[in-house]
């Protein structure tokens, strides 16, 4: 038997031999691509050793065959040109189209002569020469510019490999070209010379190309030698001739290349006078009336199945520099009238989307400190999934708010316009909404399958770094009908049909495709109605959605708003009526659309209804409290995102056709929230933009220094950020006007894509506005387009059309369960290496735990020695799985002293820094053997990893200690492996609930939880359940938090905490105390200096897990012993609170502001105990209890009817006090006089 290896790459098919004479009868799949390694391909196992006749490989786009003694030729698409056979038969040639860097779809070419036993035939050398050199111009590599540039070299399964771009410098017009290209080693079976030929359609060009391709090298340290050949270059002249070489014995290979212009340079980057924008004085020109299409939105195409991106690096900067806004400079006329320079506003806030990318970043990128990264997105499911934005100041691609963002910026852009294109930031605007429209394109890749996320938000937080230099693997999470995500997939399908409307005129072809995609998730949807929750669990975790149905409507409105159909107005209507639009809360966010979906369905249909039902939630809206100084306040987290957005939609009102009675009222409104944000209060609160704006943003990638300087989580808190993030909106001050500029303040200081959308649109807005004449509102043609009904519900539950689920690439589970590698010390890789100590076997009966022998560990040069095992990624430890690390401890001496003993992993990656990661750690006194466990993941590519080791340290270097009883057992140990059946990838972590923000302080990442303290304090049962987790640092000082509290005592406003969602039970905890231990800093840290400390639950934290807490700066400094600000381990529980936690000896109530005899709400304060209820009696009534307060908050309420009434306040611990309140006084705080 003989094996024929096959290697795909983008640039075709390669034989990775010469073709083996061996007669194929059958074929099967040695080894199919994978998701991690495209370079080793397949194996196609021939089961005769006789002469080959054909072989035949059959794929989704092309078929290849090789035949004996003939040209062997590939099946091409019907636009694509078939080589033409004109090789002598004593040659091997191969044709093959190479990608171009911005193409779609690549039709992959192969033409493979077979392999003879006739003698080859040579060539003269220097005939061949001539031939292959006249007419020529040696190019000089220059990256982005000409010639061929090798970016990135690997070996892998065996073979070197290698990712080459071309740039070919096309003056004039040139026909009859070609390009000849010699590496200075054999690039597979095709020799060191190739030869790259034009395909039928680009024979003759006019303008600059640009190319890439993939392949293999026998050696490494690839480098080329480019020729630029057509007519019209004078092959005589010395200065563009090539060196005579010897011609290798057989003709290069020939390859077609499918070309694609370079783009052309942003318009923020050429002269004024060649933007494409319209002047302030020049009205627009009207629009046609109509638009229309003929395309048939039955027929759609998917992203089809692809790894060619899987095998290059998951990023790339190579180098970075700072980034350099120019915008267009706001007439001083135009300046007294909105009183900011709006066009910078807006030029700077497409700069920040354009910081959010993911993905290979187009060669105008104008942020220069980012790079390509995401690089791998979708490599588990076999889809190329790169593009899209990262969330905020981290790198998770989140769905629902992503699709929001992008469809509030491109509503803006609709109806406003000339405002962008009066500013000079039209093109840029298209561009920067364009970005993320395609990708929901690639992430729609099936009838009934629509990709929601890519990344495990936990893992992706714990993570503080550079984007490009992500390692931790990032899951793809599927929505389907067996998994339902209505919210999510409904809003995409909204943002794709506002993204047709905005491009129908522009680009008729895309629009139509944004559309058909739109319908087909529409249908998706409605038709399996369900939100994301359960499809992803820990999204309730980030971006918890309360509610599908508002999305459905949102959606089905701009489908016919992008339409003009009247079958999808009946929907759009049916929908509005049936989901309840008209009854919408205050907020207008990413996860509420029924303000919005008013307002599209009265632009798009001008009845007066919709006019009425907005005008009604405007009016609400600006009712809503609102700080000293104006800004409408919604909740603590990010109120200036609040506040734009319900600014938005006031603008919408005060745009309205035909207009409403309150218009002028609703845009003063308006342009009063955006001036807070632009700086009327005395700051700005816009990253790179007026008086005083924020430099800390809580931003990952802005906040890590220039290369080759280490960004770690040292920078999550210092100081102001290397790199500008202009444009960027942060969460803004509290309800009282304050902020702080401060990375730490999460809370104050985060920024998002969600932050910017309505922001941007008001900008514009406000410009267009204030414009008068010169701005037309709406300036496109109405569609008028016979769109399909959505397709029908699959009677199978979900659709046969459909390719079955892709399965997950990490799928598998490790069962095993092993012991550490026993063995000598000494013995390195054979078993245990002890690290800057000395080792040896013993077999005293006190050295044994487990009733074997056990290993000594002595003559410790420092700390950090100890004993270590090295493990094998990939074979020992599997990627993705949850392992428990386990060893006894036992320390030798007279003394009764316990010191901490820890257990780390060191993992080193074949290229760039190691990373520590903590696992476990114990107090253990001398002459007791204690128990050191803990569990760890490794979230990395395998191919990535060199080595893992993990080591056992700690105690003072004089301390002697044995270790025995050693193992490392998968946490699937003993469970049948997992199925890789067909399913959708498997759920994550995303992001805050509230709103858009999450875990602020995460370190170098551990899911150890079993942490084990002797500590006294841990023995109290007394004192509560103990809890385990994490705790970061989040504020300075209280401002009420989610609790509300009006005031607080002199210690609490020193010692608070938040709780995470889970244990804040809906706020029943606030008022409770906590005793806090620190047991574990970060690998080179630790928190021994700290002591045991208690703080007060003030707020909560919808970012942080189960067990986590967020505490006050001083509460982290007592607990770490004054320790950077970071994530290390703790134990903590509730207890009765300290005395020095009340603001009086005697039991205080607030009523709460609003309250009258008709609704009255009830606050606790000063008890030391959890309160279980009150109750309230009128005269000589029964006592009956109050409601808890149904929103997140710490208050009781009820409505008693009468001027005086009795209140009854119960502690779990059953103590009561009772009070008569005589007049109902709002906002007054009531002291009992009592004591519990």
């Amino acid at each position: 038997m003989k094996l024929l290896p096959i290697l795909l790459g983008s640039s075709g098919i390669f034989a990775q031999n010469e073709t083996t004479q061996a007669a194929l009868e059958s074929t099967t799949v040695e080894k199919p691509c994978n998701s991690e390694n495209i370079g080793s391909g397949l194996e196609i196992k021939l089961e005769n050793e006789t002469e080959v006749e054909e072989i035949q490989l059959q794929m989704e786009d092309f078929t290849l065959k090789a035949a004996k003694n003939e040209t062997a030729e590939m099946a091409l698409p019907e636009t694509t040109q078939k080589p033409v056979k004109t090789t002598p038969k004593s040659t091997t040639t191969k044709t093959t189209t190479t990608r171009a860097t911005t193409t779609t779809t690549t039709a992959k070419t192969t033409t493979t002569k077979a392999t003879t036993t006739t003698a080859k035939t040579t060539t003269s050398a220097a005939s061949t020469e001539d031939s292959a050199r006249s007419n020529c111009k040696k190019l000089k590599n220059v990256d982005n510019q000409s010639g061929l540039i090798i970016r990135a070299q690997w070996f892998d399964k065996g073979a070197h490999q290698f990712n080459a771009f071309g740039w070919m410098p096309v003056s004039g017009r040139v026909s009859n070209w070609k390009i000849i290209v010699e590496f200075n080693t054999a690039i597979s079976d095709d020799g060191k010379t190739w030869e790259l030929l034009p395909m039928s359609y680009n024979k003759v060009l006019d303008s600059k190309f640009n190319f890439d391709f993939l392949a293999k090298a026998e050696s490494g340290g690839v480098k080329a030698t480019t020729w630029w050949c057509h007519d019209g270059i004078n092959g005589g002249s010395s200065a563009t001739s090539s060196p005579a070489k010897a011609q290798p014995t057989k003709a290069p290979p020939q390859k077609h290349v499918q070309t694609k212009p370079a783009p052309k340079p942003s318009i923020i980057n050429r002269p004024t006078s060649e933007k494409t924008t319209t002047s302030p004085s020049t009205k627009p020109a009207n629009p046609p009336k109509t638009v229309s299409s003929d395309v048939d939105f039955g027929k759609i195409s998917y992203n089809k199945a692809s790894k060619d991106h899987c095998s290059r690096a998951g990023g790339n900067l190579k180098s970075q520099s700072a980034t350099k806004p120019t915008f267009k400079k706001a007439s001083k006329e135009e300046v007294a009238k909105t009183k900011y320079d709006l066009n910078e506003v807006i030029a700077k806030s497409i700069l920040f989307y354009e910081a959010q990318r993911s993905g290979e970043l187009p060669e105008d990128n104008r942020v220069k400190w980012r790079g390509d990264s995401g690089l791998n997105d979708g490599c588990d499911i076999g889809r190329d999934l790169t593009g899209g934005w990262y969330d905020a100041g981290d790198y998770v691609k989140f769905g629902l708010p992503m699709a929001w963002s992008t469809t509030t910026l491109t509503w803006g852009i609709i109806e406003y316009g000339d405002a962008y294109k009066a500013a000079g930031e039209y093109e840029n605007a298209l561009a920067q909404v364009k970005w993320t429209l395609d990708y929901f394109v690639k992430c729609h890749i099936a009838k009934d399958q629509f990709v929601a996320q890519i990344g495990n938000a936990k893992k992706d937080h714990e993570y503080w770094g550079r984007a490009e230099e992500m390692r931790m693997n990032r899951p793809t999470y599927i929505i389907s009908p067996k998994n339902p995500g209505s919210d999510v997939v409904g809003e995409s399908a909204a943002a794709l049909a506002a993204g047709s409307l905005l491009f129908r005129e522009s680009n008729p072809k895309l629009a139509d495709e944004y559309l058909a995609h739109a319908r087909e998730l529409y249908a998706l949807a409605k038709n399996y109605q369900k939100d994301y929750n359960s499809a992803i669990p820990m999204i309730t975790e980030f971006y918890k959605s309360w509610g599908y149905k508002d999305e459905i409507a949102w959606a089905s409105a701009w489908i016919y708003r992008a339409s003009g159909d009247s079958k999808w107005k009946a929907i759009a209507e049916r929908d509005y009526n049936n989901f309840g639009i008209q009854y919408s809360g205050v907020e207008s966010t990413w996860d509420s659309k029924k303000p919005g979906t008013m307002a599209v369905m009265l632009q798009a249909t001008k009845n007066p209804k919709y006019a009425t039902h907005l005008a009604k939630y405007v009016d609400s809206a600006l009712r809503q409290r609102k700080t000293p100084k104006g800004m409408i306040y919604v909740q603590k987290w990010a109120p200036l995102r609040h506040a734009s957005n319900i600014a938005f939609m006031a603008l919408q009102a005060a745009m309205a056709e035909p207009k409403l009675p309150k218009a002028s009222q609703y845009f003063q409104f308006a342009q009063k929230q955006l001036n807070y944000a632009l700086g009327s209060t005395g700051r700005s609160y816009v990253v790179g933009f007026g008086k005083s704006p924020p430099k800390e943003p809580h931003h990952r990638g802005s906040s890590c220094p220039a290369k080759p300087k280490t960004c770690d989580w040292a920078q999550s808190g210092r100081g102001p950020a290397p790199w500008v993030l202009f444009g960027a909106l942060v969460g803004g001050p509290n309800e009282q006007d304050r902020y702080t500029d401060s990375r730490k303040d999460y809370i104050a200081n985060e920024v998002a894509t969600d932050y910017n959308a309505a922001f941007q649109g008001l900008a514009a807005g406000v410009k267009c506005k204030l414009l008068g004449g010169d701005c037309t509102v709406r300036n496109y043609a109405r569609p008028s387009i016979d769109l399909p009904l959505p397709p029908a519900k699959s009677s199978h539950g979900s659709s046969s059309s459909s390719a079955p689920l892709p399965t997950k690439a990490t799928a598998s589970k490790d069962t095993s369960a092993q012991e550490f590698k026993n063995g000598d010390f000494e013995n390195g890789h054979h078993g245990w290496i002890c690290n800057g100590c000395k080792g040896s076997r013993v077999a005293f009966p006190w050295a044994a735990q487990s009733g074997k022998a056990g290993y000594k560990v002595e003559s410790r040069l420092g700390a950090w020695a100890g004993p270590a095992q090295d493990f094998v990624f990939g074979k020992d430890l599997l990627p993705g799985n949850d392992y428990i690390a386990e060893v006894y401890i036992r320390p030798q001496g007279n003394d009764q002293k316990a010191e901490k003993f820890i257990m780390t992993a060191n993992i080193e990656f074949k290229s760039g820094k190691p990373v520590w990661k903590p696992i476990a750690s114990v107090q253990a006194r001398p002459k007791q053997w204690t128990r050191l466990s803990g569990t760890i993941s490794f979230d990395y590519k395998v191919q990535d990893v060199k080595n893992i080791r993990i080591y056992i340290e700690g105690p003072p270097p004089s301390r002697s200690f044995v270790i025995d009883s050693a193992s490392l057992k998968s946490v699937h140990a003993g469970k049948a492996p997992a199925k890789t059946t067909a399913r959708p990838a498997q759920k994550t972590t995303p992001k805050p609930m509230k709103t858009t923000t999450k875990p602020k302080t995460k370190p170098t990442a551990t899911t150890a939880r079993n942490w084990s303290n002797n500590s006294p304090l841990w023995q109290n049962a007394s004192g509560g359940k103990l809890h385990k987790g994490d705790i970061t640092v989040y504020a300075e000082k209280p401002d009420g938090g989610n609790c509300g509290y009006p005031k607080f005592s002199d210690e609490t406003t020193k010692y608070f905490v938040a709780l995470p969602k889970p244990m804040w039970e809906k706020g029943a905890n606030c008022g409770r105390c906590v005793e806090i231990d620190c047991t574990a800093g970060n690998v080179g840290t630790n928190c021994d200096a700290g002591k045991t400390t208690v703080a007060m639950v003030v707020d909560s934290c919808p970012e942080c897990h189960e067990g986590d807490l967020d505490l006050s700066n001083a509460a982290w400094d007592k607990v770490s012993g004054n320790a950077g600000h970071s994530r290390f381990k703790a134990n903590w529980k509730f207890i009765e609170c300290p005395d020095r936690f009340m603001m009086k000896d005697t039991f205080e109530f607030h009523i709460k502001e609003g309250s009258s005899k008709w609704w009255l709400a009830v606050m606790p304060l000063n008890h030391k105990h959890k309160m279980k209820s009150i109750e309230i009696k009128k005269g000589d009534g029964a006592w009956k209890s109050m409601e808890f307060g149904t929103i997140d908050s710490f208050y009781w309420k009820g409505a008693p009817q009468v001027d005086s009434f009795e209140l009854r306040f119960t502690l779990v611990t059953g103590q009561s006090i009772t009070h008569k309140v005589s007049e109902v006084v709002a906002s007054s705080t009531i002291d009992t006089k009592k004591k519990f």
